[in-house]
């Protein structure tokens, strides 16, 4: 077994092992549910106009490509939410806000993402009950 499928192999297992339920949101849809990932971190580095050095520690989210078929690569702006708590794709300074995790065979992605706060599905259920049209309206306009 050639190397790179044989790395391949033990990361998928340790999704198994210590993978994190995750959804992925985009513009408020819910794009997939219950997807395992496993949670890390990225520092970002960065000078000021002083020339000061600016850390910034991002989440990162690495997920299989498997496990999002159909979803398209991760924009800025888009969610993850987390152990009830939510988290906005990004990344500072012009950085894409993804990179692949296994750059040889492209399983793997590593989603950067910030805290916005936490996760609150009753908001959900009163998005999709103001979007539901009224019935009566339809009714008067017939």
């Amino acid at each position: 077994m050639p190397v790179f499928e044989l790395v391949d192999s033990i990361l998928d297992d340790l999704f198994e092992l210590n993978g994190s339920p995750i959804a992925y949101r985009r513009d408020g849809v819910t794009m997939a549910e219950n997807v395992l990932a496993k949670i890390g971190s990225t520092l970002f580095r960065t000078e000021d106009r002083n020339g000061i050095t600016i850390r910034v520690e991002q989440r990162d989210f690495l997920i299989r490509v498997a496990d999002v078929n159909g979803l398209d690569e991760p924009q800025k702006g888009d969610e993850i939410i987390w152990d009830n708590k939510t988290y906005m794709v990004s990344a500072p300074n012009g950085e894409p806000c993804w990179r692949w995790h296994t750059r040889q065979t492209h399983t793997q992605m590593r989603i950067h993402a910030k805290y916005i706060g936490d996760y609150d599905p009753n908001e959900d259920q009163k998005q999709d009950l103001d979007q539901e049209p009224d019935q009566n309206q339809d009714d008067d306009e017939a």
